[in-house]
């Protein structure tokens, strides 16, 4: 036998009996949690044309979406590798002017893996809510994720919140400085992702030496406070105490009070919350709150979120919205996985017992005919009774 037959490209897998009936038990409870929040079901294509895609992606997602020629239309089209952009087309279909809850769950595919232990399919589950601008819609979405992964059997969670709008602000307001173009606030975001606080000062001084002549005085004495709140954003990272601390160390001129009422929201509701306010990771994806959602033997992000307002722009209707992904397939653990209870019967031509077994199933048992002389050992079950004939009737007895 050719031994290509057996090969599958790197990064892909199989999911095998065991594995796969634990995914599936997962996919249709988290789902149900869903429902039992008001959120509705749609499931967009595996294809769309790459302008429809292209609307609303991350730049890493870009790099991964596989591209192929339609042999209909002779566009190019994309095989997902996020499905928020597809979400966001059915919401603006939709036309709802008001509120709008949607959840989702399907696979989707990446030309590149994230990382060197990373699959290139993933099963990519979540939830978003349009028309709603309120912190509040942002702390059910976290409860809600929080939910899907105890379901999981994850539960020492901790929540990681940031809002990229506090180093917009800085950058931004209340009088734009020429000097901050796009290049080089990609560089402050660079600096402060990383935590480089000697590069940061020492470019923010370099920039400082730039001048224009249609620069006003006022550009020119709000300089300092910038770099001072650019600065102050890298020591902002811990418990709660760091939002007081943020009004303390941040200019008056740039305190963000109202991101900073937000975050003291969501510390209301949550216990284990970490805030990182220089963490500008998702700053061209999020346009405030965003989460993150981590467990202790974990490597990376299990939940990943945040608000993205506006983005419905492209589809002729800016809508607020916040939502959040995970991939279930990363979240099965077979190892603390029950084996699935079973009633054994013998496979027999006798329709009363046909009829006895179909009941049982209806019931929602699971029962398995063995087939004659069979040596099946049926590893993944484990049979807790049998079914016997007693006094001319079928019945169950302990296996």
């Amino acid at each position: 036998m050719n031994e290509q037959y057996w090969l599958l490209p790197e990064h892909l897998s199989d999911l095998l009996p065991q594995k796969a009936r634990a995914f599936e038990q997962l996919r249709r409870k988290i789902l149900d949690v869903f429902f039992l929040h008001g959120f509705e079901f749609v499931q967009p294509p595996l294809l769309e044309y790459e302008t429809s895609l292209k609307v609303f992606q991350a730049p890493d997602l870009e790099k991964r979406t596989m591209k192929l020629v339609d042999q209909l239309s002779g566009l190019t089209m994309g095989l997902r590798a996020d499905m928020t952009s597809q979400i966001m087309r059915i919401d603006a279909h939709l036309l709802n002017r008001a509120e709008t809850r949607l959840c989702y769950a399907g696979p989707v595919v990446h030309a590149r893996p994230a990382d060197a232990l990373s699959e290139r399919e993933l099963f990519q589950m979540g939830a978003e809510i349009y028309g709603c601008e309120s912190i509040e819609a942002d702390i059910l979405l976290i409860k809600l994720a929080k939910e899907a992964l105890h379901l999981c059997g994850i539960h020492d969670v901790r929540i990681h919140i940031c809002d990229p709008g506090i180093v917009r602000q800085i950058l931004s307001g209340p009088i734009p400085d020429p000097r901050f173009t796009k290049d080089v606030e990609e560089t402050i975001y660079t600096y402060l992702q990383n935590k480089n606080r000697t590069d940061l000062s020492a470019f923010l001084d370099i920039l400082s030496q730039m001048a224009f002549e249609e620069m006003s005085a006022d550009v020119k004495e709000l300089f300092p406070l910038r770099k001072q709140a650019l600065l102050g954003l890298l020591g902002l990272f811990g418990n709660r105490e760091v939002i007081q601390k943020a009004r303390e160390v941040l200019p008056a001129v740039f305190y963000p009070q109202e991101i900073l009422a937000s975050l003291d929201k969501v510390c209301d509701y949550f216990d284990d919350v970490y805030i990182d306010l220089s963490d500008v990771g998702s700053y061209a994806y999020h346009s405030g709150l965003s989460f993150s959602l981590y467990a202790l033997g974990w490597r990376s992000a299990l939940v990943q979120g945040g608000r993205y307002d506006g983005a419905g722009k492209a589809f002729g209707r800016y809508r607020h919205a916040t939502g959040f992904s995970l991939n279930l397939k990363s979240l099965i653990d077979v190892h603390t996985m029950e084996k699935t209870k079973a009633i054994r019967a013998d496979f027999t031509h006798d329709k009363t017992l046909h009829e006895y077994i179909q009941q049982l199933r209806e019931a929602g048992n699971i029962v398995i005919e063995v087939f004659p002389n069979s040596t099946e050992t049926y590893e993944n079950f484990v049979f807790v009774s049998k079914i016997v004939k007693k006094n001319g009737t079928w019945c169950l007895e302990d296996f």
